[in-house]
Formats: structure tokens, sequence, C-alpha cells
């Protein structure tokens, strides 16, 4: 077996393909599993996350005032334990055999200290299962006939070093030009040449076609450009991409050309976002966003129509139990029917179960418990047929069982309980490195890539490098001087950070010269870092142009063969539809007030929402603050006003009442307000909601209110059908006369509506009430957030504050008006013209109502979901 060893070519592909069998091309943690199966080495790799658990306690054993890390570690134990673990591995990648001189500093001494215990108890870093191969190959032998580096010895680690020392090794030959002419031999000549001392002479700029440098304002345009560059492009070719390769990718795909598989590990995968979301459900109080994305992600344990059910419930009353809650668990049996046992115990697991106290922490055993169930959903789809959902489930079953091992010896450890930053971290550990996307793999016809220049080992005739920006470098280390000479003594064999930097330099330079006919740069957008290696060019070159791919996409180098993109202008906006012919609008024969108002102020959306039925996507989210305080308020005073006798409870049984009630119905319908950061505006809320409920009881008292009807059903019916709705409060007085109240909450138009007859719900309710009863109430509106009741007199409210009559119209003849305009509009449907009644169209002649209708009230736009289906304007 011949090997090629290189430090950087994992993740790459930047050789082409061969028939190589038994001479594998391996980076480091390829060789060492390859090495440690060979010798009987291998075994079970842990996460970086159990590893730090291990660490933490070995640490915490050690701990005392006296310790250098003791401050740190009891603020932020897994912290302290994943970078002393980082210290650790370091030293022994390069040398470190656990043991420091005693003449040594505080810090080391201390390291040494905890070494004693770690060296038993943490599962071996890279180094020490070097040290451990080392060893082991002075007794047996492998099957490896020759390691062709592809770094010299001297950059690779200690530990390596004394591998390979021990192997039939092969230096890497000497770096050379690719190139055999032109200005890009010439470079690549001079690159090497630089190495050794700054160039007296700078090469004259030809125009020959072997090195193009483009840049353009954005990075979408330029890989598109790079896109079509690609299209016909002849001989083999290497993209070097170690930044933004996955933009670079998609725009491949958009343009019809093969996936390249420059996919980034990210921890945002669904499968790798199941375990956070169940774990923030443990705490009190409830994360509500949380839940609903818990309830409404792709990846659950939960069934779809059970979680979106549920979901749907919390949107509209943030929280769990109540009225609400029991109709959608109602919902839920009746669909499942035998299974619903099996499904509301998994609701009861997941969601109803009890939350702990952030400040205490959360037992240990109940996180266990969670993240067993989390490992058991995914180890039942390991056997998933699909590939792609395969590999998703796996990185699941790799993050929860590594969780579940971490927090097994946790409790091994005595812990009996874990805060939310300790559990968060965790967390973290298992999902550092994240997961690919099983779905953006290489296609047929993909290319030679390299995500890190030091990955390019061969010619190719075209080397493209993607978005030339400014490289990671190493960070300084975290030691001092005298701890850096005390741990050579210790035979830890640390590089200079500038002989790394010299090292990444000789790196960077291999793309380059690895072009045998052209070389391509694209660089970053202006005013952005750019790499080293182009400062060296542009040092090297006179006068060398960077096209621009905004202004000179008509260069003969930087052309791109862009088809022309025929312009469709957009729909324009106008004030009337007209259906063809042979089209009717169906009669409808029930009706609300919400589709009422929309038929007579603005019949587009009427049309759009009702006749056509469409309905936007609905995005599951939390109620806002405006929206939430309504419902609440809403539910509150019809909660009170359902009791027997409420209207007769005086000031002080009122706010008893209140006081018991309001943290439940928080509890179940708005639990948004106990979340943290919220307790001002929960009080604040509580306070005038307390106000409200109170001065509304003072108002119906004076009024001589005998009985109160919260939410009661209200039917009438007119020309064009029934109606239907729910009053917010129907209310008789001592003397019977009936009143209704809608409840808003918060406002200052209303009075100014009832003044001008603007109130076409309380009419359309009104009317039916009268004729149920026989006669007209009495209206009122009022609002929650400012006490206020106001109505049109106050015969019915003596307390109330009066908006004077401006429409000389009392109720019936309002209603009168709203049959005029309702034939008017029905007439313009049955002729097929529909109005759209927005502040961008100019009114018609036909847009003015009748002179014995109602006025066109114009519509908020917020509300309407269909303004894109209008039209555009300019």
């Amino acid at each position: 077996m011949r090997i090629r060893f290189g430090l950087n070519v994992e993740g790459s592909r930047a050789w082409q393909p061969a028939n190589r069998l038994g001479e594998p091309l391996l980076g480091p943690n390829g060789f060492l599993n390859l090495l440690e199966t060979q010798l009987g080495l291998l075994r079970l790799q842990p996460s970086h996350g159990e590893r730090v658990v291990q660490y933490r306690a070995c640490l915490q054993k050690h701990d005392s005032e006296a310790r250098f890390y003791h401050s740190t570690f009891l603020a932020d134990e897994f912290g302290s334990a994943s970078t002393l673990l980082s210290w650790r591995d370091r030293w022994y990648l390069h040398g470190w055999d656990g043991s420091i001189p005693e003449a040594a500093g505080l810090r080391l001494r201390d390291m040494a200290d905890v070494e004693t215990s770690a060296r038993l108890q943490v599962p071996p870093s890279m180094g020490e299962r070097l040290a451990g191969v080392s060893e082991t190959l002075k007794q047996r032998k492998t099957s490896i006939k020759e390691v062709l580096l592809l770094d010299p010895l001297e950059d690779f680690p200690k530990r390596w070093q004394q591998i390979l020392e021990q192997l039939p090794s092969r230096p890497p030959p000497n770096p050379s030009p690719a190139a055999e002419t032109g200005l890009l031999r010439k470079l690549q000549q001079a690159l090497l040449d630089a190495q050794s001392g700054p160039s007296k002479e700078k090469l004259h700029w030809q125009d020959d076609g072997t090195i193009l440098a483009v840049r353009s304002e954005t990075r979408l345009l330029a890989a598109r450009w790079l896109a079509e560059s690609l299209r016909n492009q002849m001989g083999t070719r290497l993209l070097v991409a170690p930044n933004d390769g996955a933009l670079l990718d998609e725009v491949l795909v958009a343009s019809d050309l093969p996936r390249q598989g420059l996919r980034e590990p990210s921890a945002f995968r669904p499968t790798l976002q199941l375990l956070p979301l169940a774990m923030k459900l443990v705490w009190e109080p409830l994360d509500i966003h949380a839940l609903l994305q818990f309830l409404t992600h792709p990846v659950s344990p939960l069934p779809a129509f059970a979680r979106w059910k549920l979901a749907g419930k919390i949107a509209d009353t943030p929280g769990i139990g109540g009225a609400a809650w029991d109709r959608a668990l109602a919902d839920i049996d009746a669909h499942y029917g035998s299974d619903a046992p099996n499904v509301r115990q998994g609701i009861k697991f997941w969601v109803e179960h009890k939350r702990h106290d952030p400040g205490h922490g959360a037992p240990i055993d109940v996180l266990i418990k969670r993240a067993r169930a989390v490992t058991e959903y995914f180890r039942i789809r390991l056997a998933e047929a699909d590939p792609t959902a395969r590999v998703a489930y796996t990185a699941g079953y790799s993050q929860s069982s590594s969780l579940l091992t971490s927090l097994g010896t946790l409790a091994q450890h005595g812990e009996t309980l874990l805060r939310p930053r300790q559990l968060e971290q965790l967390l973290a550990q298992q999902t550092a490195r994240g997961s690919e996307n099983p779905l953006l793999v290489p296609e047929v016809g993909a290319g030679q890539i390299a995500v890190d220049p030091g990955a390019v080992i061969e010619p190719v005739d075209t080397v493209i490098w993607w978005q030339l920006g400014a490289p990671t470098l190493p960070d300084s280390y975290p030691w001092s001087r005298a701890e850096l000479a005390e741990l050579r003594l210790a035979g830890v064999a640390l590089p200079q950070i500038d002989d790394v930097l010299q090292r990444l330099a000789r790196t960077w330079i291999r793309p380059l010269l690895a072009a045998r006919k052209r070389l391509v740069l694209v660089l970053p957008p202006a005013g952005e870092e750019v790499h080293p290696q182009w400062q060296a060019i542009a040092a090297l070159v006179d006068k060398l142009p960077i096209h621009s791919l905004d202004t000179a996409l008509a260069d003969e180098h930087a052309q791109a063969s862009f088809g022309p993109i025929e312009h469709v202008p957009l729909p324009e906006m106008r004030r009337w539809w007209q259906l063809p012919k042979g089209v009717a609008i169906p009669e409808r024969t029930r009706h609300s007030y919400t589709s009422l108002t929309l038929l007579l102020n603005n019949p587009y959306h009427w049309v759009l929402q009702y006749p056509a039925g469409l309905s936007p996507t609905r995005i599951i989210a939390a109620s806002n603050d405006f929206r939430l305080y309504g419902n609440l308020a809403h539910r509150l005073v019809e909660l009170f006003y359902l009791q027997p006798d409420a209207v007769t409870f005086p000031e002080a049984g009122v706010r008893a009442w209140f006081e018991t009630t309001f943290p439940s119905v928080i509890a179940t319908e708005g639990a948004l307000l106990l979340m943290p950061g919220r307790r001002v505006h929960l009080e604040a809320f509580r306070r005038r909601l307390l106000h409200a409920l109170s001065q509304l009881q003072m108002q119906l008292q004076a009024a001589g209110v005998r009985e109160v009807s919260p939410e009661r059903p209200v039917e009438g019916s007119y020309e064009g059908g029934a109606i239907t709705g729910y009053a917010d409060l129907v209310v008789t007085t001592q003397k019977g006369h009936p009143a209704i109240i809608d409840m808003k909450w918060s406002g200052r138009k209303y009075r100014d509506k009832l003044a001008a007859g603007q109130y076409l719900q309380l009419l359309i309710y009104a009317e039916c009430l009268r004729q149920q009863q026989g006669r007209w109430p009495a209206l009122a509106y009022y609002v929650l957030d400012r006490a206020q009741l106001i109505t049109l007199d106050g015969e019915a409210f003596p307390n109330a504050l009066i908006a004077p009559d401006r429409s000389g119209e009392n109720p019936a003849q309002l209603w009168q008006r709203f049959r005029e305009s309702w034939k008017w509009r029905h007439e313009q449907l049955l002729a097929g013209n529909i109005e759209v009644v927005l502040e961008e169209l100019q009114e018609t002649p036909e847009s003015v109502p009748p002179s014995a209708g109602l006025e066109i009230e114009p519509l908020s736009p917020q509300y309407n979901d269909y303004l894109t289906l209008a039209g555009w304007g300019d």
C-alpha cells in the first residue's frame, strides 16, 4: 500500500480521478484511522462533548481557591473545561507526555496536577492516539510500503513526525511552475523566487490570456459570470473555493451546471434542531416561541395533525390548558380514533410535562429521559430507505446519543441538576461541527474542488480561485513566553507563530503554481480585505488590470454569454376588474360583519377571500401585543360575566375575582407575557385590565343593568341572506331595555365613528337583535385600555361619554342605507364588475355610492392579504 499523506487534503477533491487501488490519498484523520486499524488499536471515538464532560470532572476534582482556573470554572464550568481541554490536546499533539517541570509556573503545574486524573478518565486525544501508534509501530508492522508526503516533514506536528520517521516516507517534490510559457509561467517563477527574497524588477503585463483578474460589486453577479464562463470551458479545471462556496454552487445549479458539492456544515439542519427545542421546553416559564417551533418543526416525535392543531391554538391563545386547549385535544382524539391514547401520551410527555425553575436547575434524570426519547426517535429511523433522509437521521442520532452519554456521565459523577446555561453548552458541544446537507452532493460532471489552497497537489489546465479574500490566520498562543519555554522543556514542540505563517504562505502558492494554461482570480467586492497572495501578485506584475464585471462584460476575457432576458411587466393596478362573459360570482346565503364590510368597502378583497376561496399561507406565530391584549381582555370580561349575578359584585368582589382568575388565563392563553423580559408589560396590562373591568362594572351598575350576556350569538336576515355573528356584550337594564356593547382594546376613533354614523358592526348586530326582540337596542363602544364607555346618548348609560350625533340619522335609517349600498354592490357583481378600492387608484364615477347608501370607508391595507393580487404600480 502506497499512501499519499497531506495535512490539508481532507474535505477537498483537488485531484483527478484515476485508477489508484491501494494508493489512497489521506489526511490526518484518515491516516490515523488506517494506522489504528492495521495495528489493532481502532476504537469507538467519543464526541467532543463527552470528552469535555470527563475533563470537567477532573477539573472539579482538583479545584480549589488556589487553582488558576478556579474563578472562571465557578462561572462557566463547561466553557472552562472546553478551553483547557483544547490546551491539553494541543500539547499532546506536539509531544507532551503529561508531566511538567516542578519549577514551572502555576498554570502549567495546575494543568499537570489535573492530568494525573485526566490521563485515566478522559478519552484520548489525537496526540495521545498518535503516541500509542508510535509505540506500537516499534513492535508491529503495517502493510504500508511507502508514504508520499504532500507537505514537508517539519510542517507536521511532533507526534506525526515520530510516526513518519518509522515509516518508509518520501518527501514532497520541490514546488515548480506548471505553466510552460506566457505571463503565467513568469509569474509562477517570480512567486517562487520571492520566497527567497524580494524581487528586483516587476513583470510587464502582457495580455496573452493566461491570467485574468475580475471583480464585481456583488458575489451573486460574480457567481453568475463564473457559471457562464465554465459552461464551454475545455480541459481540466480546479476550483479553489475557501469562502462562499455554497453561494457559487447554488448559482451553478440555477445555471443548469453540475453541483460541485461546496456544501457547508451547519448546526441548523432540521434533525439537529429537534433536541435543543425539546430541551428548551423543560424550563419555567414556558418559552412560547420554542414551543411553536417544536410543534411546527418538520422533524418531530408528535404526529403532524396533532402538532398543527396544538400550534394553531398556541398561536391564537399562547399557553397550555384552558377551554381552547381542551377543544384542540378533543379534535385530536376524534382524528386519531383508537390510536388517540398513544398520541395523547406523546403530547403529555413532550408538551404537558412539569417545568423547572432555571435558577434551581432541572433534574438530570428528567433531561436523560428526554434525550433518550429523542435518541430512540432517530434510532428507529436509521433504516430509512431514502439515503438522504437516513444521513440526516444519523446526524440527529449521533447528536442525541452523545448528549445522552454526557448526561449519564454527569449523573455518575454525582451531579443531580443542570441549569439552562450548562445545558445549552452541552448541546452546543454535541452540535459543534454541525451536519452537512445530504442533498447537496456533487453531481455528475463536477470538477476538481479545493476548499483549502493547501489541498492542491497536482497541475491542471485552468485554476480558478473564487473570492480571493482574506484568509483565516492563526491566533497567538494563550501562554506567556515563560510558559512556552517551560513547555519546550516538557517536550512540547509548539511551532513559532512566524513559522506557522510561513507554512501557510507556502500552501497559498500551490493553486497559483498548479495552473498549466490559465489562472482566473475572482476578487471579493471592492472595500473588502484581499488575500496576501493577491497582494504579492499585484506587487510582481506591473499594471495588472482588474476587469469589472459590472461595467466591462463586453471585454473579450470577461464577457459571459448571458442570453437576452425578455422583459415581462407585472400586471398594472386597475380600479375595476371585469369578469369574462359566462363567468358569474356564486350567490352567498350566509354573511358576517367581516364579509359584509369587505363587500361594501373593497369588493375585490371580498371576491378573492370568499367566492374565490383564496387563503394566504398561514405562518403560525404567537399573537402580537395588540391582538394578544385584545384577546385576553375579551376573555377575562367574558369569564367574569358568565358568573351568575356577576353584575351585582361590588368593586372588592370584582378585584378578588380578577386576582384569582387573571393568572390562570395568562398561563393558558397569554403565556407569552410570562417569558423573560415581558414582566413589565404583564404588570402594566394587568393594572389596565383590572381598571377597565372595574370601570365597566360601575357603568353597568349605574345603568341599572340586571343581565349581561357575553359573546352572545346573534342572527338575522336581509335581502342578501342570513347574517350571523357574536356580540361582545348584550345587556338588559331593569326597565327591560336591551343594549349592545362592542369592546375594543384601544383606539381613539370610536367616538368619531359613532358621531358620523360609521358603526357598521354595531349596526348589523343591532338589526339582528331587533329582529329577535322587536326593538332597537342602545349601542356603545367600550375602549378597554382607556376604560371609556362611548354611546350616542345618555339614556341607556347615564355615565358614558356622549358622542355628538353628526349624521342626524337613527340606526333604522342607517340600516336602510346599508341595504341600498348592498344592492348597489350586488348589481355591480351581477354585471361582473369588481371594484378595487385602494388609495393608489383614482375613483371613477362608478365608484361613487348612491346618495341613499353609506359612504365608502377606507380599510387598512395592513389587514389585506391580497394586496399584491391587485396589481403593481410604476
